[in-house]
């Protein structure tokens, strides 16, 4: 095993301890990368939640890309905030729940159903924002920055940018 590979299943070690007792759905791979870097995913069931791309050497994480793969639960929004958490990002991901009007005699039979209105939110450094598939964050000399905020965000920043010239 080669230096690069063993600085990476330590830090793959630091990931599965933050994510506390994690249940055996959950977890955390080393992957090699055809440009020759690694990648670190946590997958929750068969979602890759958070994917952590290191830079060559294999010693520090250089950008994060989280996914909800359209599961919008308070367990994706754990494992997605136990790993931002960890980087010290300063993200986290919001999850909320709404009960929706409903038929008298029906009862919800769990968080999933249609009666619920379910959202994430992207909050931290100043930012709330509703979550998207595919936010990424890079690290730069301050931490970590919010560098693609998905497609939708991105349009509604594009409108403020033409909006105030």
């Amino acid at each position: 095993m080669d230096a690069r590979m063993k600085v990476a299943n330590e830090l793959k070690k630091e990931i599965r301890r933050a994510l506390g007792g994690y249940p055996k759905v959950t977890k955390v791979e080393v992957l090699g990368l055809e440009n020759e870097g690694l990648m670190i995913a946590v997958r929750y069931h068969t979602t890759d939640v958070v994917k952590l791309y290191l830079n060559k050497a294999g010693y520090a994480v250089m950008s994060v890309v989280v996914n909800s793969g359209g599961w919008i639960t308070k367990t994706t929004a754990d494992r997605i905030n136990a790993v931002l958490f960890h980087l010290r990002t300063g993200f986290a991901v919001r999850f909320t729940y709404k009960r929706k009007a409903f038929t008298p005699g029906t009862m919800p039979r769990q968080m999933g159903d249609n009666l619920y209105d379910q959202k994430f939110t992207l909050v931290g450094q100043g930012i709330e924002m509703p979550f998207e598939d595919g936010m990424t964050f890079k690290r730069g000399r301050d931490g970590f920055k919010l560098t693609h905020p998905g497609k939708a965000a991105q349009k509604r920043l594009a409108k403020v940018v033409v909006a105030k010239r």
